[in-house]
């Protein structure tokens, strides 16, 4: 009977046990590779680079790790994380972001409908107009919301003709 109705669900992605399901015409033999890979008991991890969690942070408590971090004096900082709403006192995230040194912040960019070569920036946090840390995009290529990623675009060109870097090209650069 169970199957039955589960048979009958017109949105069966919308259950999460059926997730495989969607994957499963996504396979590469690269995936098989990584996933060799990823189980191997020796990973080579570069000591010039470190990537901090912040899941489940608030965030007075990601400005607090950019703190630390930057004490240490690394060559940059990338945040991965968005504040799309401004709270009652923004004073400490935005002291915290404007005296960063070397600070690259993510946002967000969209094709434009006329010229598909070049993108459109979308303001992704409440503060860009009024500190100006540097920016790299995040634009993912994927066929769905939960596909795999397959196509990465090092940089886009913005409609005003300028040159926008990923965030992880910003941070090399």
């Amino acid at each position: 009977v169970s199957a039955f109705l589960l048979s009958r669900s017109s949105d069966l992605e919308m259950l999460s046990a059926f997730m495989p399901m969607e994957k499963a015409t996504e396979f590469e033999m690269s995936d098989l590779y990584c996933a060799v890979e990823e189980n191997k008991a020796e990973h080579r991890l570069s000591e010039d680079v470190c990537i901090i969690s912040l899941d489940n942070c608030s965030r007075e408590g990601v400005l607090d790790v950019v703190n630390m971090v930057s004490a240490f004096g690394p060559a940059a900082i990338g945040l991965d994380i968005v504040f799309p709403w401004p709270e009652q006192d923004n004073s400490y995230l935005l002291t915290t972001l404007s005296e960063t040194p070397d600070l690259v912040c993510v946002n967000k960019v969209q094709p434009t409908e006329d010229d598909v070569t070049r993108y459109e920036v979308v303001p992704t946090s409440f503060y860009e107009p009024m500190i100006s840390p540097q920016y790299g995009h995040a634009k993912l290529v994927a066929t769905s919301t939960r596909a795999i990623v397959r196509k990465f675009y090092s940089y886009v060109l913005t409609t005003d003709g300028d040159t926008l870097l990923s965030l992880p090209s910003a941070l090399a650069k």
